[in-house]
């Protein structure tokens, strides 16, 4: 997803780990714009980012699977995958 915003110039970071997430939440401001992608809806880290960077006025949009969750409720704009998670062993 960062390669393609950069492809169309718009700014774009990707955090694999929440210590950066959360840093860079820190950081947000209201003209910020936050993807948080989880297919759960539920991953700790990413709603501890959200949380953040709510709280210093960016706008949120989440892409999980189809219903409620917790990133759910905090996001601005709600995108849903179709698609069922495989597990792997």
């Amino acid at each position: 997803m960062e390669q393609k915003f950069k492809r169309i110039n718009r700014w774009c970071e990707a955090y694999a780990d929440n210590h950066g997430q959360l840093t860079s939440a820190s950081h947000l401001t209201d003209v910020d714009v936050v993807l948080a992608i989880s297919y759960s809806g539920e991953t700790q880290e990413v709603v501890d980012s959200i949380i953040v960077a709510k709280q210093n006025g960016a706008k949120i949009i989440s892409l999980t699977k189809y219903g409620k969750s917790r990133i759910t409720e905090l996001a601005n704009v709600r995108l849903f995958a179709s698609s069922i998670e495989k597990k792997y062993s």
